[in-house]
């Protein structure tokens, strides 16, 4: 995939050929014939069948879900003699209720599916609301810290270099300083434990205990555990994670929102702080002046991943998305945290199937319909596409089965069967290995191939496939 670091954009779009033909004119079709269709495709119509392994209904009491709400800020205002349904539902301001405003989950006050998976999920073991009118700010420039207790089953080499990465990442963009120290009096001590510390010892053996996986102090206390159940092998989740604690460290305190680090749940694996948390730390420590650069759309060599809609073409090119509309016109370049909540800052593949957005990244899978990520998500690839491997480098559905390319072979996932029906060499399709991005037009039943500056397309009527350059719509410079 690209080399370069970028977060990427979903407002997604379709690429379609004429679809007023009703025969498959098999003419060598040139890139400056290619016209993008303004209506609503019947394959962004919903089937109302789930193409994907469907996630159970966690098993929650009423007593385990109160323990969650208590343990997470949302504290119980009842009387402690009432039924544990009653205190958790007694009036429109019930915890239930602003739980799900607070993450913005459907607003039912019930103790329904999308609330259980919720609060189910492993999560940072901060309370969300005790302390949001509290101000927590290290009073100097240069901070240090000292790292304890390394899981024996990771290498502390390793472990060290993510997080001296983590602490990169704030001081790129603040005026802060952080040197790791062999002292354990540092400014920042961190701990890899089961989190059986005093702080949270009263979370075990209850429904939270497993659910946490991290915890740390605000300013000027400075403790960071991880609980060493979690994170300890995953390079993305636990670089992610450690961003996360060491804002906490800072002072910053959880957000509501999926485009933010400070998220308490483990969603989106960013590798870089997205710009709502560039903004509010800066606010504490000021700014580090850097310039980045953003690439343009007639500058990129290769894409990540193309992906489908009534509207047009969404190139995704790491860390940003390309929208190409109906008349080609080119889109600005726009940040995947800004458009679509909860993606992680580069994708391996994605791929449209009916209204579900599914992306790819490692091993792990995220489906958003229209601009949400659903709940459950991100999944392990294995049980939500089962038979399809992890690291794929493209994805593409033809209303009928989904083709998932991995270096010099392909699986055809079947979504009936939920099962692999059919694997392969990627030569059956004449195409190179390690392809960068795959995409279906249904006008004319072929599935476009993008390999650096080629184009391939692949029809299902005559079995053949033609070789392009990769179309440079508006790009003047290409001309």
């Amino acid at each position: 995939m690209t080399s370069m670091r970028i977060v990427v954009c979903w407002f997604i779009v379709i690429a379609f050929i004429n679809s007023t033909t009703s025969s498959y004119n098999r003419d060598k079709l040139e890139p400056k014939n290619v016209s993008l269709n303004e209506e609503l495709d019947s394959d962004f119509i919903s089937t109302n069948r789930s193409p994907v392994v469907p996630i159970e209904e966690p098993d929650l009491s009423d007593d385990e879900v109160e323990q969650v709400l208590e343990d997470s800020g949302f504290h119980n205002t009842a009387k402690n003699t009432d039924e544990p349904y009653t205190r958790l539902t007694n009036n429109a301001d019930s915890r239930i209720l602003q739980y799900q405003k607070y993450y913005e989950l459907p607003r039912t006050g019930e103790l329904d599916r999308d609330t259980k998976l919720s609060l189910k999920r492993p999560k940072c073991a901060l309370s969300e609301l005790t302390t949001q009118d509290h101000e927590f700010k290290w009073n100097k420039r240069h901070l240090t810290y000292n790292v304890a207790k390394v899981p024996s089953a990771t290498t502390p080499s390793n472990v060290k270099k993510l997080l001296r990465t983590a602490f990169q990442q704030w001081s790129n963009v603040t005026l802060l300083d952080f040197t790791e120290s062999n002292s354990p009096k540092a400014d920042i001590r961190i701990l890899f434990d089961d989190h059986r510390s005093k702080v949270r010892e009263h979370l075990r053996g209850s429904a939270t205990q497993d659910a946490i996986f991290t915890h740390a102090s605000y300013p000027e206390k400075g403790v960071i555990r991880f609980n060493s159940k979690y994170y300890t092998k995953n390079r993305d989740e636990f670089l992610h994670t450690a961003m996360h604690e060491i804002g906490h460290a800072l002072g910053m305190s959880h957000s509501s929102s999926r485009a933010s680090i400070m998220y308490p749940f483990l969603d989106s694996h960013f590798s870089e702080l997205p710009q709502v948390d560039v903004d509010a730390v800066q606010l504490k420590y000021g700014r580090r002046y850097q310039t980045r650069s953003i690439p343009e759309f007639c500058s990129l060599s290769k894409y990540d991943a193309v992906v489908s809609t009534a509207r047009g073409l969404m190139f995704i090119a790491g860390r940003y998305c390309y929208q190409i509309y109906t008349n080609y016109t080119i889109g600005q370049p726009t940040l995947l945290s800004e458009k679509w909540p909860g993606i992680p800052d580069s994708v391996d593949a994605a791929v449209t199937i009916d209204l579900e957005t599914f992306v790819f990244k490692t091993d792990q899978v995220w489906n958003f319909k229209y601009d949400s990520l659903q709940q459950g998500y991100p999944r392990k690839i294995r049980n939500t596409f089962p038979g399809l491997p992890n690291n794929l480098d493209a994805v593409a559905y033809d209303r009928k089965y989904v083709y998932a390319f991995k270096n010099d072979h392909y699986w055809r996932y079947n979504p009936d069967k939920k099962a692999v029906d059919h694997t392969e060499e990627v030569s059956a399709f004449d195409i190179p290995s390690r392809i960068d991005a795959a995409l279906y037009e249904k006008s004319r039943d072929r599935l476009y191939f993008y390999k650096d500056t080629d184009w391939y397309f692949y029809s299902f009527n005559t079995t053949e496939t033609e070789k392009h350059d990769t179309p440079k719509y508006n790009c003047k410079e290409f001309e």
